[in-house]
Formats: C-alpha cells, structure tokens, sequence
C-alpha cells in the first residue's frame, strides 16, 4: 500500500505496508472512468499499528494498493516499516 502526499514537484510517496490480504473489493462508480475512480477497498491488518498511518494518508493523501509483480522486469515495491514508514 502506498501514499502520496502533496502533489506534483512536492509529491511525496511512502510504502505504508505490504502484504496484506484484501477482503472486499467495492464496485467502480458508472460513469467515471474507471482507471482514475477511486473504488473502495478492505484490507485485513495483520498489526493494529497501522491503522494510524493508513487513516492519515487516507485523509491527507491518496492511497493506492498496489500488486507486486512476480516476474523480475518488475521494479520491486519499496519496503514498509511496522509502523507505517
């Protein structure tokens, strides 16, 4: 999972966590293209501590989940530490 704070030359990302298991998948909006609406997502927390860092980002930033790819031409996904950075 990813945030991005700020936007363009001052846009900041930050792994807040990864492999967590994706519960609900909601539905995207008719009418809005579907590669920039925002769908809503459910994910389990393996460690309570970072639901503070995914409510911050959730509401200061944009949050993108994102799915490691298992091939190696994918660039790897940054580490998340345990407490969301």
């Amino acid at each position: 999972m990813l945030a991005t704070f700020e936007r363009g030359a001052d846009a900041r990302a930050r792994a807040l966590a990864r492999n967590l298991r994706v519960l609900t998948v909601g539905e995207s909006p008719e009418g809005l293209d579907r590669a920039s609406a925002s769908i809503p997502v459910t994910v389990a927390l393996s460690d309570p501590s970072l639901a503070a860092g995914l409510a911050l980002a959730n509401t200061e930033g944009k949050i993108d989940l994102l799915r490691e790819g298992g091939r190696a031409r994918t660039a790897p996904i940054p580490p998340a530490s345990a407490a969301g950075g």
